[in-house]
């Protein structure tokens, strides 16, 4: 073949490079968090977006699933983020330590915790008042309700992925024996405080709500001492009881969790 009709084929295409804030903004937040251990060490720019950048941290809290979860306890009054097999999360857009809320808070106790968010009540180290902590160790945001009402126990609702931002907070707390009340706060109505809820629950003599509440499908859930199950429908201001689960012979501790 005569030189003349070669032809040369084309130089290769460079990669083609997705924008910076697509990256950044949409794909990294949903990536599971092992993924991104190995990826912060790229680059530089890429280490201080992914464990320290508060924007960052809020992109992930809103994206949720299952890839992008880590596993936390409350233990010793500390909050722990733990990964897959009991170690010690290597990406950590959580603040385990709460030091965003600072110090004049003290004996956090945990009262709930749904969709990222925790429910705990502190003690003002001044004052001495008891007052609830929701945060979202992401974000690092909190916000202090005081306890406005009787004391009972506190279930936190909270859905990520809904389109209207905000929580509820269902303070449910027994008046005279055998009756339930429920008393509703929720961070979308501003100064509203807390607010007593149509519908009480009838319990069994010396019957007690457990601490712990589960939220699942817009419902509280508390388990009773009894075994039983009193929920409360946040958005249609419902509530009423379900029997026990069928045990094994042999009765023991039961917990509830969704």
């Amino acid at each position: 073949m005569d030189s003349g009709d070669q032809r040369m084929s084309p130089p290769p295409r460079p990669p083609a490079q997705l924008p910076e804030d697509l990256v950044c903004g949409s794909i990294l937040p949903r990536l599971p968090v092992r993924s991104l251990a190995r990826f912060a060490t790229v680059s530089k720019a890429w280490r201080d977006l992914i464990p320290g950048n508060a924007a960052f941290a809020a992109l992930q809290a809103q994206s949720p699933s299952v890839a992008s979860a880590a596993l936390a306890r409350f233990h010793n009054g500390r909050f722990e983020v733990l990964a897959a097999g009991g170690s010690a999360a290597s990406v950590a857009p959580p603040d385990p330590s709460l030091s965003f809320a600072g110090g004049a808070y003290q004996q956090l106790e945990l009262c709930a915790c749904t969709g990222g968010l925790l429910c705990l009540t502190a003690v003002h180290s001044e004052s001495h008042r008891l007052v609830f902590f929701v945060c979202n160790p992401a974000t690092r945001s909190f916000h202090l309700i005081k306890y406005g009402c009787p004391l009972g126990v506190a279930g936190l609702a909270y859905d990520p992925a809904a389109a209207e931002r905000g929580y509820d907070m269902i303070l449910s707390a027994t008046q005279g024996l055998q009756t339930c009340r429920f008393f509703w706060f929720s961070s979308r109505a501003a100064g509203s405080g807390w607010r007593a809820r149509r519908g009480t629950v009838r319990l069994a003599l010396f019957e007690a709500l457990q601490p712990k509440p589960a939220y699942a499908g817009g419902l509280l859930h508390w388990l009773t001492n009894r075994g039983n199950i009193v929920w409360h429908d946040v958005a249609r201001e419902l509530c009423g009881t379900l029997p026990p689960p069928p045990c094994a012979s042999g009765g023991g501790n039961m917990d509830l969790g969704a």
